[in-house]
């Protein structure tokens, strides 16, 4: 019986170590939310970098992230409401080193919908992720590029200032 009981206290004890420190070691980080600036159709736009720490010491494509909220900001009425229309997002990790070319860490796809009076970008899909390592250290540098289709029938091509609202994560 006093067996039993000790290895159930170590078992215990293991366990509760593996989830404290397994907890730990991928606690989420989280940047402020940025507005992406006013573009036109079908053009990639790149918006500034921002620096996050992560709790790694090596950052892979898999470590960070893109987290997308709704905006009550919407495309014109000059555009076709089509459930085919999307906003391409893709994740980089940004190197200051002048040789050093960035790194493509995420790619989403973003469908439009009407939501709230509102056509805009409504449900993202992760359609790419890095598996190499994009930072050597645990500062990540993160921006973001994105386009938006345009759909034949669409009379105008502005895309505005804050259409897609966004923040960085890092594990």
């Amino acid at each position: 019986m006093k067996k039993i009981f000790s290895k159930a206290v170590v078992l215990l004890l293991t366990l509760v170590l593996v989830l404290v420190v397994g907890g730990q070691a991928y606690a989420r980080v989280y940047s402020q939310f940025y507005l992406t600036r006013h573009s036109t159709t079908n053009n990639w736009k790149t918006e500034p970098y921002h620096s996050l720490t992560s709790t790694q010491q090596a950052v892979y494509g898999g470590d960070v992230g893109v987290y997308f909220q709704s905006n009550n900001v919407g495309l014109s009425s000059s555009f076709v409401r089509s459930m085919s229309r999307y906003a391409h997002v893709q994740l980089w990790e940004y190197d200051t080193t002048f040789l050093n070319a960035d790194e493509h860490a995420r790619s989403y796809k973003i469908r439009f919908a009407m939501v709230n009076g509102y056509y805009r970008p409504h449900l993202a899909i992760t359609t790419y992720t890095n598996s190499k390592q994009v930072e050597a250290d645990p500062v990540v540098e993160l921006y973001i590029k994105f386009k938006v289709d345009k759909v034949n029938g669409d009379t105008s091509s502005y895309v505005p200032h804050g259409l897609i609202k966004y923040k960085f994560w890092a594990n």
